[in-house]
């Protein structure tokens, strides 16, 4: 099931981006149909900035300058408890980010740029937090000399990104997996084929359609056989 964002729902809900709320809401309705797993194709590099939460900053501040004699307890109870509850509400990416780790089938997309032809891989090394996303390269295993020979003019390189749009942490860490997402268009415009595998900081990452179809096969991104030039083997 694809969930399009178009122009009837931009004119219901208002202009793009949609708070991260409304992102929350909507997979709140379809994790009711119970899938098996969910890709959220969307730019969410950027924290969400909400005027609510600049606001409750400066109160807090004033509360905490207020001597504690002139502040009864069973008050200051109430109030920090509702400041908490309202500073929850207004965190739209800590909202969005509980419903995915609700749901805990739900992949995040990569906007990512790959690097020209030639050019050096970014000899630079992920974070350890996302190396759980990435998957391992296989070496291809020919049984005679021809599959062999067929290898050494079919074998490619995986392309190379030279930047990784990865979604904020709040959001990536409670995340099932993270996929990039770019469609590659050939020389008339048409979209035929994306890089199912794309290198990035001496790390390999699945595209978030071969993330969804190991997690809808319940396969372990580890357990998949990428051949660079040859395919993927869930």
């Amino acid at each position: 099931t694809l969930v399009e964002i178009d122009a009837e729902s931009i004119d219901r809900l208002g202009p793009w981006p949609f708070p991260r709320e409304v992102l929350a809401v909507t997979l709140h309705i379809i994790e009711q149909s119970q899938p098996r797993a969910v890709g959220i194709a969307l730019d969410l590099q950027q924290t969400q900035t909400v005027r609510g939460t600049e606001v409750l900053s400066p109160l807090r501040t004033l509360f905490d300058k207020v001597p504690p004699q002139d502040i009864s307890l069973e008050y200051s109870r109430r109030f920090e408890t509702a400041l908490h509850e309202a500073g929850q509400k207004l965190d739209g990416d800590r909202v969005l980010a509980n419903e995915i780790r609700a749901g805990g089938n739900v992949l995040l997309g990569i906007p990512y740029r790959l690097q020209s032809l030639g050019a050096a891989l970014d000899p630079r090394t992920l974070s350890e937090p996302l190396q759980r996303f990435t998957v391992p390269l296989a070496a291809p295993v020919e049984a005679n000399i021809l599959g062999r020979f067929l290898s050494t003019f079919s074998r490619g390189a995986v392309p190379a990104a030279t930047s990784f749009r990865i979604p904020a942490n709040t959001l990536s860490g409670t995340a099932l997996a993270l996929g990039h997402f770019q469609p590659q268009t050939d020389f008339d415009g048409r979209v035929r084929f994306e890089n199912l595998v794309v290198a990035y900081q001496g790390q390999h990452f699945p595209s978030l359609s071969l993330g969804l179809a190991a997690a809808g096969m319940g396969v372990s991104l580890k357990d998949e056989r990428v051949v660079p030039g040859r395919g993927v083997t869930l």
